[in-house]
């Protein structure tokens, strides 16, 4: 799905982050879960119930982050930046690529 669908059909290229791996909605241990998150294609796990027994134990199931991770890390930082000191409206071009995203996926304004 992730590949696919968010980075292929969609084009989506920024930073994708897990849902909570302690929340159990997926099966296995958290470190699986925590693996099997990464491998669907996310660049961050988040583990948001901040218990470190858990925390130690899926640090070594998941890679370090990627360069392209990190990249997306960067270029959404920048972005964030640029948007916070800009005030310049969005491009002709990019409300166009919106608006049509929009009416190819029937999602109401």
């Amino acid at each position: 799905i992730i590949e696919n669908i968010i980075r292929g059909s969609i084009g989506f290229q920024g930073v994708i982050l897990s849902d909570d791996v302690g929340m159990e909605a997926l099966s296995g241990t958290p470190s699986e879960r925590a693996a099997a998150v990464i491998e669907a294609g996310c660049d961050v796990v988040l583990e948001c119930w901040g218990k470190l027994d858990v925390m130690k134990r899926i640090t070594p199931a998941i890679p370090l982050l990627s360069n392209l991770s990190a990249k997306r890390l960067v270029d959404a930082e920048k972005l964030r930046e640029l948007r916070r000191t800009s005030s310049a409206p969005l491009s002709e071009d990019a409300v166009a690529a919106l608006k049509l995203f929009l009416e190819q996926n029937d999602i109401a304004n």
